[in-house]
């Protein structure tokens, strides 16, 4: 479930850790520091766009691209 605060320029993620594992999680976190912070728990993603414009689609995105990820992995 992905919940957008405008207010605090945040985005709050849960995830299915039974879907996203650790690794690809670290992963896309790496991947997309240069666009954003995170705080992370267990199964709790928080994102904070540097730009607040990126803040309606940069969840959104990185859901996705965690998909793909493990998409791939599966191909390797």
């Amino acid at each position: 479930m992905i919940k957008i605060d405008k207010d605090k320029n945040q985005i709050n993620i849960s995830l299915n850790n039974h879907l996203y594992n650790d690794s690809i999680i670290n992963r896309a976190m790496k991947d997309f520091e240069s666009v954003c912070e995170f705080k992370k728990d267990n199964d709790h993603i928080i994102i904070i766009p540097k730009k607040q414009k990126d803040i309606e689609l940069i969840g959104y995105e990185f859901c996705n691209y965690m998909l793909g990820l493990i998409n791939n992995q599966g191909n390797l």
